[in-house]
């Protein structure tokens, strides 16, 4: 009798064990897939902000004659700098190493808080050039086709 006994407990670990191994083949697939979607969004909206940050800068830098330079430096409404798009732009007169090269700003985004985003602003040289800047990471220069990547912290 003790024999049946433990046979029945080892076909029900072994079919326990194929049931397991099964739910695996068909739940690790699907959690790969939602991380991998929800990287690619992360991304997708990092990328949108970078893009929204540029738009804004471009625009702001045309104005910087017209408007002058002055009126980024002044408080509208408790903030500093002028709203263009939905990023504060202000005057940033700092000259900014990026790359082994130094690059002379003239205006730049207000520092970036978000959930899907790290500390940081976007700055623009006087010849239209973005430099990223992160308190994480060195400054990089931002080209026009450059594109945010999916597995790396910050931009």
């Amino acid at each position: 009798m003790p024999p049946k006994r433990s046979s029945a407990i080892k076909a029900r670990l072994e079919n326990f064990l194929g049931g397991l191994a099964l739910a695996g083949f068909i739940i690790l697939p699907v959690v790969l897939f939602i991380a991998v979607g929800i990287q690619s969004e992360i991304a997708r909206s990092k990328q949108v902000a970078m893009n929204d940050a540029r738009a804004s800068l471009s625009v702001a830098l045309a104005d910087l004659p017209t408007m002058g330079f002055d009126s980024f430096g002044s408080r509208t409404n408790g903030f500093r700098g002028r709203l263009y798009g939905n990023y504060w732009i202000h005057s940033y007169t700092n000259m900014v190493i990026a790359g082994g090269k130094s690059f002379p700003c003239v205006l730049a985004t207000g520092t970036w808080d978000g959930q899907s985003y790290h500390q940081g602003r976007l700055a623009v040289t006087t010849n239209g050039e973005f430099i990223w800047q992160d308190w994480s990471q060195a400054p990089k220069v931002i080209p026009p086709d450059y594109q945010v990547s999916k597995w790396r912290r910050g931009y």
